[in-house]
């Protein structure tokens, strides 16, 4: 399997488990994805019925945003 994934570039990085202090990347990630939720449901009024949903807009809009600035260029 390592060979495999060696010839995809993908790399591995393993990590012990149940040991969130580790996963720091990830965890930051979570915290800055549940203070947009509930930024955005607050300053919506939204019941929290929509907090499900939420995460996943979020995500969405993350996974859409520029990680650079484009230098005055217009993404396509």
């Amino acid at each position: 399997m390592e060979e495999h994934f060696k010839t995809k570039g993908i790399r591995l990085e393993y990590n012990v488990l149940k040991m969130q202090e580790l996963n720091g990347l990830a965890e930051r990630m979570y915290q800055t994805v549940m203070d947009r939720v509930w930024s955005m449901l607050a300053h919506a009024k939204f019941p929290k019925t929509f907090w499900a949903e939420a995460p996943i807009k979020i995500v969405y809009v993350i996974n859409r945003s520029p990680l650079a600035p484009f230098d005055g260029d217009i993404p396509q």
